[in-house]
């Protein structure tokens, strides 16, 4: 009985992970698919997650990339200020998850995503404290998983903003954080 039981108990832990799978796949079709509204997406993923309790950090962090395509789709409608609310909103749920899932590569990812899109509008001081940032996270990121291409493009977009700065935000670099490039 004993090892029927345990059969029984694992055929059902098999199918709860394969209907995760299901739903995770789905999720990704959805955000992928043109033709999905995705601000009807973003407000079943936030009530979804709300009604957890605000607990699931791969629902946060779905929630910062639907946010990073609202943000793209108001960017093409040329409409800035929007755009900013919603890479914003991005970065809050970004936080969020990095608290929800530290060990989580997609944590961090999107963590360095939503932080890239933020620094074109914060002063020099704080842009390079999210340059420090996003090394951070791309770093814990890529310890987790060295095989994410998106992750060595973000890093990559990284070297060359840096490679890019001014004399004037070098030396602001150079006297807040003992920055040196």
């Amino acid at each position: 009985i004993s090892v029927q039981f345990s059969t029984q108990q694992l055929q059902q832990q098999q199918q709860q992970q394969q209907q995760i799978l299901n739903y995770q796949q789905q999720q990704s079709n959805h955000v992928e698919n043109p033709a999905v509204d995705r601000m009807e997406l973003y407000n079943k993923l936030l009530t979804h997650f709300n009604e957890q309790g605000q607990t699931d950090a791969e629902k946060c962090w779905r929630l910062v990339v639907i946010c990073l395509i609202l943000s793209d789709l108001q960017l093409k409608n040329k409409n800035k200020s929007e755009a900013k609310k919603w890479e914003e909103e991005a970065f809050k749920y970004a936080k969020k998850a990095v608290e929800l899932d530290p060990k989580s590569m997609n944590v961090h990812k999107w963590y360095c995503a939503a932080v890239g899109r933020m620094a074109p509008h914060v002063s020099t001081k704080e842009r390079i404290q999210m340059g420090h940032q996003f090394k951070e996270h791309r770093d814990i990121a890529v310890s987790i998983d060295n095989n994410d291409q998106l992750m060595h493009h973000m890093y990559g977009r990284w070297c060359w903003e840096v490679a890019n700065l001014s004399f004037m935000e070098r030396q602001i670099a150079k006297a807040f954080f003992r920055y040196t490039t």
